[in-house]
């Protein structure tokens, strides 16, 4: 009988302590991390514009989807719309991303981008900035 209790007695301790330990070595995820994983997993924020349907004056337009990669630099981001042909000067791009202080703030995930957008349009979906109605 006196075995028993402290086997049991010991059993608890260590339970108490595993999960005290447990607890502590927990890190929170940061916001980051859990809005990629959550774009990995294709979640969308709903008032972001991404793979809506085109408006009637953007049906003639090819839609490219590009992919924005966590972390990744405005410059980087100019190269790639050069690339799939939705923009026609990274240097244009990069000076109103300047100009709107937004190069750090660019979204990761995919998005589907028509080629003659503005380049506004363009912005406000990858930085989920509203855009200005004119």
């Amino acid at each position: 009988m006196n075995n028993n209790w402290k086997f049991l007695a010991g059993l608890g301790v260590g339970l108490v302590l595993a999960s005290l330990l447990f607890i502590t070595t927990q890190k929170p995820a940061d916001k980051l991390s859990v809005i990629s994983q959550a774009r990995e997993l294709g979640m969308i924020f709903p008032q972001e514009g991404r793979l809506q349907q085109p408006e009637k004056d953007e049906k003639k337009v090819s839609l490219r989807e590009i992919e924005i990669k966590p972390k990744m630099a405005a410059q980087h981001i100019a190269r790639l719309l050069k690339e799939e042909g939705i923009i026609a000067s990274e240097k244009e791009f990069l000076q109103y991303v300047k100009e709107k202080e937004l190069a750090q703030k660019f979204i990761a995930g995919k998005y589907l981008l028509g080629e003659a957008w503005p380049t506004e349009k363009i912005v406000a979906l990858l930085t989920n900035q509203p855009q200005k109605e004119e």
